[in-house]
């Protein structure tokens, strides 16, 4: 089993380093940052050992991976066993205002012939 968060309140940044564009840029998913964030992962990683020590799954079920039967959910577990997956998305901010990226047809503001599709939430 898997354990994930699909609508986390924490957020990353993605800065760029230098105006070369070969130099990669910094990327800080702040992974686990919202206090939110790590209640819910313990709650699912819970929810997860109560799903996989049912009867149902005896048959199936060897072990307990990680953290490991009768270990302890620490937040240092959680954010060491964090990773992203599946559903990565942007931060392209589509609207007029100044902090907006695109407009309504997802036309890059001040750069011509530049489009970008995004799937940044807008419930922010």
């Amino acid at each position: 089993m898997f354990a994930g968060l699909a609508q986390p309140h924490s957020r990353g940044k993605v800065r760029l380093t230098s105006a070369d564009p070969h130099v990669a840029p910094l990327v800080d998913p702040n992974m686990l940052s919202d206090p939110r964030d790590l209640e819910a992962a313990r709650a699912c990683v819970k929810l997860c050992r109560e799903i996989g020590n049912d009867a149902a799954f005896a048959p199936y079920v060897v072990r307990e991976a990680i953290p490991g039967a009768g270990q302890p959910i620490t937040d240092q577990f959680l954010r060491y066993a964090a990773v992203t997956y599946w559903h990565l998305r942007g931060t392209a901010r589509m609207g007029t205002d100044d902090m907006s990226v695109v407009d309504g047809s997802l036309a890059v503001h001040g750069i011509e012939k530049l489009r970008i599709a995004d799937g940044s939430s807008s419930r922010r």
